[in-house]
């Protein structure tokens, strides 16, 4: 009997840890704070991609939390709301996706540690095709160039690019585009903000919102040239 009593509890427990695992609500931060296995699921995975304003694995979804989803879900290709949906969830936890998806995965561990380093930045002035100009900036390590990154801001928004050389071949584009509401007022709290972004493997470029390949790549392509030059 006593045998079968802890063999009863394993499977349990087994079955516990293998539910947390599987997507089954809505994550999000709340005013009564959410918490569960799935919660520190999402928690150590956004850890292990480097995403580490999250901190500890707590199981606790709070305004850390919070922040590391918004910034998954901005390199990712999702709305940026901070709101983990079933997509999300697989993508982050699961890993569910296609050979190209799990590639750039694999690269955000990389790039997300970019921005942390105790980084020189050499600053170009740059007019491109904006009436405002804006500027260029580039990032490095010893005498590594590791990212660009396009500043143009204008009365009506801004764009900001960004070029993370991840390999010798591959690289990844973040694009944001933010439209003001106000003329020359900028607000987050109406701000209308859109990303795109790009990874370039293999000598195609693939649109990360979709997973698909990009054909028309004459505008990235000019766009990427000109952050490359910099570096």
């Amino acid at each position: 009997m006593k045998r079968f009593s802890i063999l009863t509890l394993l499977v349990l427990f087994a079955a516990f840890f293998a539910t947390a695992q599987n997507y089954s609500r809505l994550l999000m931060l709340k005013k009564s704070r959410m918490n569960g296995e799935d919660v520190r699921a999402v928690q150590v995975a956004l850890n292990n991609l480097g995403f580490t304003e999250v901190g500890e694995a707590d199981g606790w979804f709070g305004p850390k939390t919070e922040k590391g989803v918004k910034a998954f879900q901005k390199l990712a290709g999702f709305s940026v709301n901070g709101v983990v949906n079933k997509d999300v969830y697989d993508l982050l936890v699961k890993q569910k996706s296609g050979n190209v998806m799990q590639a750039y995965l694999n690269e955000l561990n990389q790039i997300n540690y970019y921005p942390k380093l105790d980084l020189s930045r050499k600053t170009y002035d740059y007019n491109g095709h904006s009436a405002e100009g804006g500027e260029i900036c580039v990032y490095k390590s010893d005498s590594e160039s590791l990212y660009a990154e396009m500043n143009l801001c204008g009365e009506m928004g801004k764009y900001v690019a960004t070029l993370y050389n991840v390999s010798g071949t591959n690289f990844v584009l973040v694009c944001e585009s933010t439209t003001y509401k106000s003329h020359m007022n900028p607000d987050p709290k109406t701000d209308s903000v859109e990303y795109k972004i790009y990874y370039y493997n293999s000598g195609l470029y693939f649109n990360i919102v979709n997973g698909q390949a990009v054909d028309n790549t004459d505008n990235i392509h000019d766009l990427v040239q000109e952050l490359k030059s910099r570096m």
